[in-house]
């Protein structure tokens, strides 16, 4: 993470006629994510001093942003996983159904449920999950057990 600070005499921007400014940029990588940029209307309003702030809340500012990515990331590998959980529970059930019908051992019926769904072009937790509806008369559970992570992080267990 790198932080720079562009110190600017004078605005050009129309818009902001009369101001002057400095903009602190903030990097992760070669990434820009971030900026902050200060005006003032008063010339050489940015002396070393409101450098030094503006670059120490840019640093905070920095952290803060790159928590909450990691953050991000984090909850999105925890949903992925846990969905993961669901589909190879649904997967597994029928391949016990497939394996009592056809009498045969996990790999035979793993070839069974992977062939109905390459031949089909459905995704083999769909093919999985028909086999539970047609054999339970009941839908095969499409959400998982398990509470998502928004709710999590909203805190109110919905």
């Amino acid at each position: 993470r790198d932080s720079v600070m562009f110190r600017l005499a004078h605005v050009t921007d129309p818009h902001f006629r009369g101001f002057d400014g400095a903009r602190v940029g903030d990097f992760l990588g070669k990434r820009a994510v971030g900026a902050l940029n200060l005006y003032s209307r008063s010339a050489h309003a940015f002396d070393p001093r409101t450098q030094a702030e503006a670059r120490r809340f840019a640093d905070e500012a920095s952290r803060a942003l790159s928590l909450a990515v990691r953050l991000a990331h984090h909850i999105e590998l925890t949903d992925q996983l846990r969905a993961a959980l669901t589909s190879r529970t649904v997967i597994d059930q029928a391949l016990g159904f497939i394996m009592a019908q056809n009498r045969c051992d996990a790999d035979a019926a793993f070839a069974i449920l992977r062939a109905d769904s390459q031949n089909r072009n459905v995704k083999l937790r769909t093919v999985a999950a028909e086999i539970l509806t047609t054999v339970t008369r009941k839908p095969s559970a499409t959400v998982h057990p398990y509470q998502d992570s928004s709710s999590r992080i909203r805190g109110d267990g919905r």
